[in-house]
């Protein structure tokens, strides 16, 4: 069977469901060969919603080479591997998907940012407002100096989210991987928990200077939440201009998690960062699948998908922990 007949089905941040990760209800119906019917009709008489085992959700973006985000792609648009293999079973596939948010917001409160912290304040606090639905999504604060302090545990309350953020003052060292350990065990993991978006905003210059865990701790601990992180650059400057092992860190952490790098060049540019951050939540699409030979599984699975087009890149999770059975 070719590639492009098997299947062309796509991408970003993973959430594996109950024998495979975060054990998460799935609302799906029989299952379907992924070479005969892609998706099931849920209109059909008789059609029944249950919980899935062995199912991965994949929440993802697609952006141009110049990073315009892409929407109203289909399944055909993408190929996708799972260690190395197409899915045994596609289950659901949505455009502009609207599954309910939970946002980790990192706050940078280093003396380094004190120059353009109420711009970054302000910033972060428009951007909570406009982006979360109340009743629906939430949102957790927390910040980060010689310190980690959670400010406000998850809310959909954007009052009490802008007082936090407002509440806060620059002092100290920048313990960003602390910071990113304790974010990525902020997120809901109950086993009846509702499927969410997990995604971590992270607003810092990228250099971390007191932390007590180690880079590779805070990657492996936001590779298990099934997190996506987004990087705002606060430091005006170059990611170029980074010592080499900040560099590698922000990258390795964004490209695993499907997430990205955004720069504010400017204190005008903060508020556009975070306006990027916004449409690029509002045009995310999700996949589930069943991965293939899965009874024969190790501990980690990686995800490949390919773009039917060169030039459009896609964001998504690079891999996920999976349980044996």
């Amino acid at each position: 069977m070719s590639d492009r007949a098997y299947l062309a089905r796509i991408v970003v941040p993973v959430f594996v469901s109950t024998i495979v990760l975060l054990t998460m209800p799935v609302l799906l119906a029989q299952e379907v060969p992924a070479a005969a019917v892609l998706f099931p009709n849920f209109s059909e008489p008789g059609f029944t919603f249950s919980k899935r085992v062995d199912e991965v959700q994949l929440i993802f973006t697609v952006t141009d080479k110049r990073g315009h985000f892409i929407d109203k792609l289909g399944v055909d648009d993408f190929r996708l591997f799972d260690n190395e293999m197409p899915p045994e079973h596609l289950y659901n596939f949505e455009q502009r998907t609207n599954l309910p948010l939970q946002v980790v917001l990192l706050i940078d409160i280093s003396s380094s940012v004190q120059v353009r912290f109420k711009f970054e304040q302000k910033a972060a606090a428009t951007f909570l407002k406009k982006i979360l639905q109340p009743g629906r999504d939430t949102a957790a604060v927390i910040a980060f100096g010689s310190t980690v302090r959670p400010i406000q545990g998850m809310t959909d309350n954007a009052a009490d989210l802008q007082s936090a953020i407002h509440g806060l003052r620059p002092y100290g060292d920048t313990a960003l991987y602390d910071a990113l350990i304790l974010a990525a065990h902020s997120f809901t993991t109950q086993p009846n928990a509702p499927r969410t978006r997990k995604v971590i905003v992270v607003l810092s210059d990228g250099n971390d200077t007191i932390s007590k865990a180690r880079a590779e701790e805070a990657i492996t601990a936001v590779e298990r939440a099934e997190a996506s992180v987004v990087v705002v650059d606060s430091s005006f400057l170059d990611l170029a201009e980074l010592r080499r092992d900040e560099k590698s860190f922000i990258e390795r952490l964004t490209r695993m998690s499907g997430g990205f790098v955004i720069r504010a060049e400017s204190n005008d540019g903060m508020t556009g960062a975070f306006r990027r951050i916004e449409r690029g939540l509002r045009t995310q699409y999700a996949l589930s699948y069943k991965p293939a030979r899965m009874e024969s599984d190790v501990a980690y699975r990686s995800i490949r998908i390919l773009p039917q087009k060169s030039k459009w890149v896609v964001h998504c999770r690079s891999g996920y922990y999976a349980k044996r059975r």
